[in-house]
């Protein structure tokens, strides 16, 4: 079965074509207002590789997942359709009051919360005037005390669509205890307006907290009507080319779903392009053996850490967006605007000019400077052509190259304000961008109650493995591992391509210790109903062979909690695992995380939400990358001029073709290994070594 994944990026839009004879991978620049044409120049990009037409290369697909950021910008940017909200009478405000000051610091960076005059709460979702309670009451224990007539639903709507309103979202209170006014109301709105977009909080999310759950499904909506029209075009575009196969979705879960599930929960994508990353470098993990890792992508835009323990990726059941939180089970990923196309800028707020690099982003257009169109702006990737870590020539493919002139005018310009020249001020933008990388992945281990000592780093994106060695420095000598064969550039695009049918479904308990199967079961008898309903629609087998729990266990009083397996069988017999082990095993692994003897055996601890994870495999097969070409007499095809920060100098630098790398061939430092659309800095004082696995690993030497 052929596959392809794609993986549309703030900068780059990637595509890697799988099949049992091998993958082929294919980059092109991101069109954020027509994402389709990125789409289709990846692709155009992969079928020249293969010696055929786009149409040709399409026409042989199978399935095409797909993986964006295009949810997230477009909520930020407010480039959605306006929403209006349905809820019960009296809690209208629910939006605008959020948690307090909730709102003012969710979402923003340790170092802006010092300063309250930058803390304002976001813009609304959802206009006051967009809003309409609704004479309903659901009790907490799912009673139903009044129940809303049609003709106030009706009147509702109607009023807000003259108004301007092109999408609505339904959430009522305690409607995740018993669904049934929100589902009626959605009935009688879709018999009067079938083409109305309504998305409903018993549909979204099944978890108590009115205004995360809320906020889940006014995004929902918003970004409904959009997700339809930017699904309906791709998938128009792709049945142009010949297309005839399955069109699915990334999810930010790290599964896919299939066009109906993308439609019904636009929510789930949003964020889904790190996700790809995560699915695919929990595959090589587990093939290099290792339990515990640190995923480091840095793309175009962003650089995005995630963290796998004990051979899972850490999950969360709730993100924020533009200040705003809701409940959305996804891989925990952090980003940072720490991207090649991060914007170095002077900070003139204090005493003396102080260089930063990002959030801001010079994008796909204009880029930054070396792109030669009209950007104007200093960034990363022109500190790294100007210090020789990346050649001018061909880097966007045979005859389009970068101008380093352009990129010594940025840098020029922008050094003026300390009296540096192009060199002196390409060397500090990397020296500060790898400080914001390093400091970010010290906040997702080291705040978390991890130790970093026990985890490999795994560097992929196009801009990673370029500076995961400078990182690694940083970071007292960490190994690091990147992805071989020309996959590191286009490795989120990879996971797209083979990652399983995931679905994540939650309920809230809110059991304590001593706990018995009697509160737990009906939970489980809930999430397990609605993973059973999409099991059928796929074909999957035994539900026991597809699902799994988990349960989220924490300290009464204490915000945070852990994941634990929950080991259910769905035959029954599970008093044992819920009364006792489940509790022992918070313990194990709570000295684990934040250190021996730091677990209270005595304190109260509770069950706060109980999830089942669905995974159907898809059944794709996938050869190994067609760029690879086997050990050489000798990987080294040139040298360069390269500046290393260790020696403060300027150094003939031999380059290596990593394609050309034997297994178990070693390079020593000071040295430039070469990947498709990346490379690798092997510092001095550093060894890269071919591993016999799908991966270089890059080990520092520590004094």
């Amino acid at each position: 079965m052929n596959g392809c994944g794609i993986d549309i990026g703030g900068t780059f839009t990637d595509a890697v074509v799988t099949s049992p004879e091998g993958c082929w991978t294919g980059k092109a620049e991101t069109t954020p207002d027509r994402p389709a044409v990125g789409v289709l120049g990846a692709l155009e990009v992969v079928a020249a590789k293969r010696g055929l037409s786009r149409q040709e290369l399409i026409s042989d697909l199978d399935q095409v997942v797909l993986g964006s950021t295009i949810g997230t910008n477009a909520v930020v940017e407010r480039k959605t359709e306006r929403a209006g909200l349905l809820t019960t009478h009296g809690f209208e405000d629910t939006l605008f009051v959020m948690r307090g000051g909730m709102g003012r610091t969710a979402g923003h960076r340790w170092d802006e919360l010092g300063d309250p005059f930058a803390l304002r709460k976001p813009r609304p979702l959802v206009a006051r005037r967009d809003i309409r309670g609704i004479s309903e009451r659901t009790l907490q224990d799912g009673t139903i005390l009044v129940s809303p007539t049609p003709a106030e639903i009706l009147a509702a709507t109607e009023s807000l669509l003259s108004g301007g309103v092109k999408c609505l979202a339904v959430s009522f209170l305690w409607a995740c205890r018993n669904p049934a006014s929100e589902q009626m109301a959605k009935k009688v709105i879709a018999a009067e307006y079938p083409d109305l977009y309504v998305s409903c909080s018993s549909d979204v999310s099944s978890r108590v907290g009115e205004y995360e759950r809320t906020v889940a499904t006014v995004i929902n909506a918003m970004l409904g009507p959009t997700n339809e029209r930017l699904i309906a075009t791709l998938e128009d575009c792709l049945r142009a080319d010949g297309f005839g196969g399955t069109l699915f979705f990334l999810t930010s879960s790290g599964g896919v779903v299939d066009s109906k599930g993308a439609n019904d929960t636009p929510v789930m994508l949003v964020g889904s392009g790190p996700a790809g990353g995560v699915a695919a470098s929990a595959a090589l993990a587990a093939e290099q053996d290792h339990p515990n890792a640190i995923l480091c992508d840095m793309g175009g835009t962003t650089f995005d850490v995630g963290l796998i323990w004990k051979h899972s990726p850490l999950r969360r059941a709730e993100d924020v967006i533009d200040g705003y939180t809701f409940y959305r089970p996804s891989v925990d990923v952090v980003s940072v605007g720490a991207g090649g196309g991060s914007i170095a800028w002077v900070d003139l707020e204090g005493e003396t000019p102080r260089l930063r690099v990002g959030p801001q982003s010079a994008g796909a257009v204009p880029g930054p400077a070396c792109y030669g169109r009209g950007g104007m702006d200093a960034t990363v990737t022109d500190a790294n052509l100007v210090l020789g870590y990346i050649a001018a020539v061909d880097y966007f493919g045979p005859g389009r190259s970068l101008d380093p002139a352009c990129a010594h005018r940025a840098l020029d310009e922008l050094g003026r304000h300390w009296g540096w020249d192009a060199e002196q001020t390409a060397a500090n933008v990397i020296r500060v961008v790898n400080a914001q990388m390093a400091d970010l992945i010290r906040q997702m281990t080291v705040q978390r109650g991890f130790d970093p000592d026990g985890f490999r780093m795994y560097a992929f994106g196009g801009g990673s493995p370029l500076h995961i060695g400078g990182i690694a420095k940083q970071l007292h000598g960490r190994e690091a591992v990147i992805p071989a064969d020309g996959a590191a550039s286009v490795f989120s695009a990879l996971g797209a391509a083979t990652a399983d049918i995931v679905r994540v479904f939650s309920a809230t308990v809110g059991a304590s210790t001593p706990w018995s199967v009697g509160q737990i079961e009906p939970v489980i008898d809930e999430v397990l109903g609605q993973a059973a309903e999409l099991a059928r629609q796929f074909g999957a087998p035994s539900l026991q062979e597809v699902v799994t729990f988990t349960a989220m266990v924490g300290y009464g009083g204490q915000v945070h909690a852990l994941e634990l397996p929950l080991m259910w069988s769905v035959s029954g017999g599970n008093d044992r695992e819920i009364e006792v082990d489940l509790a022992e095993r918070f313990f194990e692994w709570y000295d684990e995380r934040f250190g021996q003897g730091f677990s209270m055996r005595g304190r109260r601890v509770e069950l706060r939400e109980v999830r089942c994870i669905l995974r159907i495999a898809r059944a794709v097969t996938s050869g190994p990358l067609a760029q690879v070409h086997g050990a050489a007499d000798s990987a080294q095809v040139g040298d360069r001029r390269v500046w290393w920060p260790e020696t403060a100098a300027w150094i003939d630098t031999p380059i290596m073709e990593g394609e050309r790398l034997g297994s178990g061939e070693t390079v020593a430092g000071p040295a430039i290994v070469t990947l498709e659309r990346s490379a690798v800095l092997v510092h001095p004082g550093q060894q890269l070594t071919h591993s016999n696995g799908r991966a270089l690993i890059l080990r520092t030497s520590v004094s």
